[in-house]
């Protein structure tokens, strides 16, 4: 006949799980090495373990960590802000950028393909060539292509800078919401329920 064994951490008397006792070679009595007992562990609930102390099995509750501290209205505010500023940055590099009917493709690297091209337009119209002349073949987002003039990219700096405008404006007003619920003594709630952006 077999008999089980419970095992349990040396130091913190923590639960580690059970096994068969070896039986001794020459009385064939079950061995109870360190550490272990024949006594069953009681059953544990959600969030609890059973650990061994001062000889017998108790039941304790697994220790929880601190919530985190509510914020200050002026906390959220802050918090509310940044939210702000990065939809209003993800919304200004977003791709396709729509220009005269065209999509252009607008990550990092096509930004910067665009601005020495509209950089190349700039000196050539300073220089006097015509705005009607033709400066390159771009591939569009969809990977079709357009024929771009001097007088097409000097007007597409000017849509980056409506854009960016309008979408600084917008950050603007909705940052002036968060002031101003601020400044009437809203709560961390409901400041953070102030949008973050509006369509």
């Amino acid at each position: 006949q077999t008999m089980k064994i419970y095992h349990y951490h040396p130091a913190t008397g923590v639960y580690l799980g059970e096994s068969i006792a070896d039986k001794c070679p020459v009385s064939g009595v079950d061995l109870i090495p360190a550490f272990a007992t024949a006594e069953a562990p009681p059953a544990a609930g959600e969030n609890q373990y059973a650990a061994f102390e001062n000889g017998a099995w108790v039941v304790k509750d697994v220790p929880q960590p601190d919530p985190e501290p509510e914020p200050t209205p002026a906390e959220a505010a802050e918090s509310q802000r940044e939210a702000i500023k990065r939809e209003r940055n993800v919304r200004e590099a977003a791709t396709p950028f729509i220009f005269d009917g065209s999509q252009f493709d607008y990550d990092a690297l096509s930004r910067e393909r665009i601005n020495a091209a509209v950089s190349a337009a700039t000196i050539a119209a300073l220089s006097g060539t015509a705005t009607s002349t033709v400066m390159c073949t771009w591939t569009l987002y969809d990977n079709s292509t357009r024929d771009m003039t001097v007088a097409d990219w000097l007007a597409f700096r000017q849509a980056e800078v409506v854009r960016s405008g309008a979408l600084h404006e917008a950050a603007r007003i909705l940052k002036d919401a968060v002031d101003a619920a601020l400044a009437a003594g809203a709560t961390a709630a409901e400041i953070e329920a102030l949008p973050v952006w509006v369509e």
